[in-house]
């Protein structure tokens, strides 16, 4: 295995202890402290050091391309994680018992994808990356210690954003909503009825019309759309008119294609 070696350097402060420096591999230091197994030096401001090894899953993030080490205030508690970096920007996180010398994986309650580019704002880390040909931004919250997925946005050309919404780590609500650049602002996308009379359908198809309608002027609110044959949107009406579940209406009905 031709695995990385890197080098990070702790150095001690009043208040406790501070990460610096960063990393680099062995063919950029002759460093006889870094031996050619594998492993993190750890040194303190007076220039002593010993070599830890990293966990399995930190061994395995550096042999995947997350060798780009840096220190974070992860939770802005003042207590610094190692952030192990891509090329792309995706990020993998690791805590270090100063007692043990051991290294531990910060999980991130969600939906298991890496999280990338991301940016901390209060106390909620957003994450952004492409996937797939689409384009996403998870929004995760920090409660009881742990950040957790509470909402994932996704669109291609991002016209319509489809956001799906998560309480304990499972989607509670799907929605469509506005497209703005700051995800707080986005707000559940609106049309009405265009035409005089729009047929609601149990599924996005002309042979699975209901015999239920809306008038022009009626409110709804849109939920999913669905492109395979011609658009589509699921659709919720305002006012309650129409009861039970949300129907699928003709895209050349809503005054929102027109």
């Amino acid at each position: 295995m031709n695995r990385r070696n890197i080098s990070i350097t702790f150095a001690l402060i009043s208040l406790g202890i501070t990460l610096t420096a960063a990393a680099h591999s062995l063919s950029d230091t002759l460093n006889p402290l870094i031996p050619a197994t594998g492993s993190i030096k750890l040194c303190d401001k007076e220039s002593r050091c010993e070599s830890i090894r990293p966990n399995a899953d930190l061994e395995k993030a550096i042999d995947d391309g997350y060798d780009n080490l840096t220190i974070v205030d992860l939770y802005n508690d003042g207590n610094q994680k190692v952030a192990a970096t891509s090329p792309g920007e995706c990020t993998r996180f690791f805590s270090l018992d100063f007692t043990t010398k051991k290294f531990s994986d910060v999980y991130f309650e969600g939906n298991g994808r890496d999280v990338c580019n991301y940016k901390i704002d209060g106390n909620r880390l957003i994450s952004s990356y492409k996937f797939d040909s689409k384009q996403y931004e998870d929004v995760y919250e920090l409660k009881n210690g742990a950040y957790r997925l509470i909402l994932s946005d996704e669109c291609i050309g991002c016209d319509q954003i489809a956001r799906s919404v998560y309480t304990n780590g499972r989607v509670t609500e799907k929605l469509l909503v506005t497209n703005q650049r700051d995800y707080a602002r986005r707000r559940p996308a609106t049309s009405s009825v265009a035409t005089k009379k729009a047929w609601l359908y149990a599924k996005p198809s002309n042979a699975a019309r209901t015999q239920s309608y809306l008038s022009e002027g009626d409110a709804v609110e849109l939920i999913e759309f669905y492109d395979a044959d011609e658009l589509w949107f699921l659709a919720r009406h305002l006012s309650d008119k129409i009861k039970g579940s949300p129907k699928w209406i003709r895209c050349a009905d809503l005054l929102i294609c027109k």
